[in-house]
């Protein structure tokens, strides 16, 4: 076999002690396959076998275009020479270039012949293994393996591509020998019965003598045999070189004299593979004699479906059953076929069916009840803008996408009005929305913003209507649309129509209906829907249970809490600080009253900050109460122990109070500002750099015109009576609004900011509704949290898009 007629080119390159002792052998048998084609990718083979001592020998097998595979090297320890280590190196080269390589380190075991595969691949042309790792056709390998994990070696070589193995010369036979460096015959010689004068080659490792290659290498056989040589069938010949030919006269070599004439056994009808040995004639079929045996081709249309040679070609290839093919069925599907000609085709098509591709072998293939095929072959339904068309029976039907009108009653340009934006036909076709109001997810609202609140990264507002939009991180849901798609403008809030107050948290927002239920959405892992579900995420609004008449609402960090006219403060959700005020640190997925030391009352809206604190002022002292998470001083009572039920602040005559990041705000009845708790940003706002404060402190010393208070997450606003903000804290993304990214310990004032109505504090982005009705936002926008169409951070305000 040459390379010319291979459709890959294999080499094997055997390492072999050549020996017939009594002894065991000690020997390593090394193969090298590779897929690379000979000479056009490569052209010499390099083997290189380092020895325990260190020194190495390389062997070289060049390849030329007539070149006759496979080439064999072999190797055994000489004597007094450890087993291992044994580094052995394959590498295929073209034009001196190295293609592919690879490096096996092992060893010998003693007495014992152990084959050493090595494979290389096309596949591993340019890959790079980890550290002690090489490429081989099943990847990346690890390069050292144990000498006993070696199969033995038995004398007869198979292709590791699973083919025969060819004859073809070796690269020689050689043996490590560490112990004189000098050439030492052995006893066999490598491939067929040993020889007692075969030629070897000793390579001497330990020394690291040069030693000689074979020039001619002798061949390894293997027990492989010549490949058998293509004999035609069919032909009814005789090859005669003396017609008069008796015992006196002997046929030339392969001929046969049978009866007077010399005959070729191995291809003649009458006599194959004996004298007079006739192929016999079988129906519908001509006989042949090939290799010396006979045999039989079907004609045209029959075949021998049944496997018995007696009857012949017995099937006609015309059925249904037979159609061209024994077995080849001619039934297409959902069609009524006929085989014809040994091919097959189709008589009708099913109703319904059509055979649209013309291709008869997979029948009538198409349904002529869809948009492609209505009723006939390609009889294309096509849709109009913003519409879907259908198959009906009667033929094509179109209808308009969800959220599109044919308001025009013209066909031709489809579905050309948006119904859940247009005020003229907001919903359906021809209702009209007020002057003034706006349509928006198909319904006529009253677009004024009444309120705003901002959560960990995004906003709501409540319009005027009583709808409510979100815009920013959607995460867990936390905007009410039915997604967790992060929203840079805003989206309403699905099914609330009579909001009046809207609060917002990390991944959590409730709203305050007219009727006085709470709706929440968003997380819900810990119970803070309310609903008396864990549900872990909850894309549009579920009621809180058993609430009918609140009054005020605060949504903290997985937890909320609500002013009940008749029930109180009543807190649920995360309890693990003592939050929700009911003495315990159990979660709670309904409301639970706050229990008030002393049957005392709270008043006004609760603060459920940030962090697992809230608080709320009393009824009748008008005392600040804060219970929960109290590690950085929040509960003001001169501890930083956690409290899981209201325990009274220093703070007195209070009109408000919010809380957020471990700090906690007061503003009194005289409109002056204090402040406690956590002070890391400077979020007490005294101009301290002390970390924390147990006790209240004076925040805007000198001021009494501060008219409302909003925590963050480590920033404080506050909105003056003359419409002015002004914040102090962190201010990492200028959440403080005054030109700069300045952390702050005293309060700086909001830049162009004169006319505020409501200000809302989020984890570090800020918005204020102005007296204009319009919304203002600054600080982080990663989220697009700022509404202003883009993801920057503002150090200054921006106004929000579509507010109102």
């Amino acid at each position: 076999m040459t390379s010319a007629v291979r459709a890959r080119t294999a080499l094997l390159v055997l390492a072999t002690a050549l020996a017939a002792c009594a002894s065991p052998r000690t020997e390593l048998v090394i193969v090298v396959d590779t897929d690379l084609q000979v000479p056009t990718e490569v052209d010499r083979i390099e083997v290189t076998v380092g020895g325990p001592s260190g020194r190495s020998v390389t062997s070289v097998a060049t390849l030329g275009p007539g070149a006759s595979l496979p080439l064999t090297l072999g190797a055994v320890p000489g004597d007094g020479v450890a087993l291992s280590p044994v580094t052995i190196t394959a590498v295929a080269l073209l034009q001196s270039r190295t293609i592919v390589d690879r490096v096996i380190r092992t060893g010998f075991v003693a007495g014992e012949r152990r084959l050493v595969p090595i494979h290389l691949v096309r596949t591993c042309i340019g890959m790079r293994c980890p550290d002690g790792q090489v490429c081989a056709p099943e990847g990346c390998v690890p390069a050292e393996v144990p000498a006993n994990r070696w199969p033995p070696f038995s004398g007869a070589i198979s292709r590791l591509d699973a083919g025969a193995p060819p004859n073809a010369p070796d690269v020689g036979p050689a043996s490590f020998d560490a112990s004189d460096g000098g050439e030492a015959p052995v006893d066999g010689a490598a491939g067929d019965a040993p020889s007692t004068d075969a030629p070897s080659v000793t390579i001497d490792v330990a020394q690291g003598a040069d030693a000689p290659v074979l020039d001619r290498p002798t061949a390894f056989d293997a027990g492989a045999t010549d490949a058998p040589r293509d004999v035609p069938g069919g032909v009814d010949a005789v090859d005669v070189v003396d017609a008069g030919c008796d015992e006196a006269q002997v046929c030339p070599a392969a001929l046969a004299c049978c009866a007077g004439a010399c005959v070729d056994l191995q291809r003649t009808i009458g006599s194959c593979g004996a004298c007079g040995a006739a192929c016999p004639s079988r129906p519908n079929a001509a006989s042949r004699c090939a290799a010396g045996r006979c045999d039989f081709a079907c004609g045209a249309g029959f075949g021998d479906c049944d496997g018995a040679a007696d009857n012949g070609c017995e099937t006609a290839l015309d059925t249904e059953a037979d159609c061209g093919g024994c077995g080849q069925s001619c039934r297409p599907t959902h069609a009524a076929g006929v085989c014809r000609a040994g091919a097959c085709g189709i008589v009708r098509c099913e109703a319904g069916f059509g055979d649209c591709d013309t291709d008869a072998s997979n029948g009538c293939e198409a349904a002529l009840d869809t948009a492609a095929h209505c009723g006939a072959c390609e009889t294309a339904c096509v849709a109009a803008a913003h519409s879907t068309v259908t198959c009906a029976p009667a033929g094509c039907v179109s209808a308009c996408d969800v959220g599109w009108g044919d308001c025009n009653g013209a066909p031709s340009d489809g579905c050309e009005t948006d119904l859940r934006t247009s005020a003229t036909h907001c919903g359906v076709c021809r209702n009209a929305c007020r002057t003034g109001d706006v349509c928006g997810a198909g319904i006529c609202a009253d677009v004024a913003v009444t309120q705003i609140a901002a959560g960990y990264g995004h906003a709501c507002a409540v319009r005027r209507s009583g709808v409510v939009t979100c815009w920013g991180f959607n995460g867990a849901g936390a905007l009410g649309d039915g997604t967790d798609a992060e929203r840079g403008s805003p989206v309403l809030v699905t099914g609330v129509v009579d909001a009046v107050e809207v609060d917002a948290g990390p991944n959590l927002t409730c709203v305050r209906r007219r009727s006085g239920g709470v709706l929440c959405w968003g997380l819900g892992e810990f119970g803070s829907l309310g609903n008396g579900t864990n549900t872990p995420v909850q894309f549009a609004p579920v009621p809180v249970s058993g609430i009918t008449d609140a009054e005020s609402l605060s949504v903290g960090e997985a937890f909320a809490c609500v002013r009940s006219a008749s029930r109180g403060v009543l807190c649920w959700g995360f309890n693990a600080d003592g939050q929700l005020g009911d003495g315990t640190t159990t979660n709670r997925n309904e409301p639970v009253a706050v229990a008030m030391p002393g049957g005392a009352t709270l008043l006004g809206r609760p603060s459920a900050g940030t962090f697992g604190t809230a608080c709320a002022k009393s009824a009748s002292t008008i005392e600040v109460y804060c219970w929960g998470h109290n590690l950085g001083g929040a509960i003001g009572d001169g501890t930083t122990t956690n409290r899981s039920i209201p325990t009274r602040t220093t703070v007195f005559d209070a009109a408000d109070v919010t809380s957020g990041g471990g700090t906690v705000c007061s503003r009194d009845r005289g409109n002056g500002v204090y402040c406690w708790g956590s002070n890391y940003t400077g979020a007490v706002g005294n101009g301290s750099s002390l970390d924390r404060f147990l006790t209240p402190q004076v925040a805007l010393l000198g001021t009494s015109d501060a008219a409302q208070l909003s925590m963050g997450n480590g920033h404080v606003c506050v909105r003056r009576t003359t419409g002015a903000v002004v914040c102090w804290g962190s201010n990492n993304y200028g959440e403080l609004g005054d030109g700069t990214t300045t952390w702050r310990r005293t309060p700086v004032s909001v830049l162009g900011l004169a006319d505020a109505v409501e200000v809302t504090a989020g984890s570090s982005f800020t918005c204020a509704r102005r007296a204009t009705g319009a919304v203002v936002c600054w600080g982080q926008n990663s989220g697009g949290q700022l509404n202003d169409g883009t993801r920057t951070p503002r150090q200054r305000f921006v106004y929000s898009l579509g507010l109102p």
